[in-house]
């Protein structure tokens, strides 16, 4: 996940254009396949979500595209927490 975060991060940065003080967290919800891709994403509803619609889209879009080692006991499920903060 580390390797990708960059991604992630760009489409912050986007969102910082136009809200500067844009903060918050993502909560994305997915499966991992048998065949180690990422299916079902989907972002969950919390108090802290960063309120901006485009922004979680383009998240959501990064993880649809993530692959993983294929699971040896079927499907996995994952939940994955992203903080974005303009302070770094």
């Amino acid at each position: 996940m580390r390797q990708n975060y960059g991604r992630f991060r760009l489409c912050y940065e986007n969102g910082l254009r136009m809200k500067p003080e844009l903060t918050g967290n993502i909560v994305i919800n997915f499966v991992i396949d048998t065949t180690g891709s990422a299916d079902h994403v989907t972002p969950q509803r919390t108090p802290s979500e960063l309120p901006d619609t485009n922004v979680v889209q383009c998240v959501m879009r990064g993880f649809s595209n993530l692959s993983f080692p294929s699971p040896t006991n079927g499907e996995t499920h994952v939940s994955y927490t992203l903080l974005f903060d303009p302070a770094g």
